[in-house]
């Protein structure tokens, strides 16, 4: 569309945004060996203030033409959605001197963040209030620190190649059945995508967030807390 796409619409009463609070859950594959940062695991963690109840969304990595608002940086520098996979704002705007600079605006917080919840709050028509960014190392540190987790594996998942340093290693492949986990092997099963699709991982890494939630008590989270606070 030459004049561009319009403001998107959840069709949502605007007042019902307040009962809700969005937490922006990525995980970024930057590790020992690579050069940079995509966040290839994006989940919009949502709870209903009045109630507790909580939801998690996963946005596809490969989502295309991201929107985001038409007199910011970025919806002026794209008028007609982002044109790279959404995993790419975060790197973009983070090595491009004049998107860095615009979307440096909060202290202490990357500027491709900014602009990542800027251009998904847009494009969700809603509001993102918190973020936590991990990358794959900090994501095993933090899954050990807690104690590690058991998931239900329905069927064999093929694992991909272990990190780097990693503090265990991992068979190749896990499952089916409840597999106790620690965080080298939480993050296989995290990103492992060859044996189906991107939209498995997904469903896999909502999976382990939720085994995560039901197992892991506020008291092992304080018991732990300086090993939980500094893998975030």
């Amino acid at each position: 569309d030459p004049a561009g796409p319009g403001r998107p619409s959840s069709g949502i009463d605007p007042a019902l945004h307040d009962e809700v609070v969005n937490i922006l859950l990525l995980g970024g594959d930057a590790g020992p060996g690579r050069w940079s940062l995509r966040t290839d695991t994006m989940i919009l963690f949502s709870i209903h203030r009045p109630t507790g109840r909580a939801a998690l969304i996963s946005v596809p990595r490969n989502l295309t033409r991201l929107l985001f608002p038409p007199t910011s940086t970025m919806g002026v520098t794209y008028p007609n959605g982002f044109t790279d996979l959404a995993n790419a704002v975060y790197p973009i705007v983070q090595t491009r001197s004049e998107l860095r600079r615009a979307y440096d605006v909060l202290p202490d917080i990357d500027p491709g963040v900014v602009a990542l919840a800027e251009g998904l709050g847009y494009s969700l028509d809603t509001s993102i209030d918190d973020f936590v960014l991990i990358d794959m190392r900090a994501f095993v540190t933090l899954v050990d620190a807690v104690g590690g987790v058991t998931v239900d594996v329905p069927k064999a998942v093929p694992m991909p190649g272990n990190i780097p340093g990693a503090p265990t290693q991992y068979p190749d492949t896990i499952g089916p059945g409840l597999i106790p986990m620690d965080g080298s092997t939480a993050l296989g099963y995290a990103r492992s995508r060859t044996g189906d699709s991107d939209y498995h991982r997904a469903a896999r890494q909502r999976a382990l967030l939720s085994a995560l939630a039901t197992q892991v008590s506020a008291g092992d989270v304080l018991g732990s807390y300086s090993s939980v606070a500094s893998a975030l």
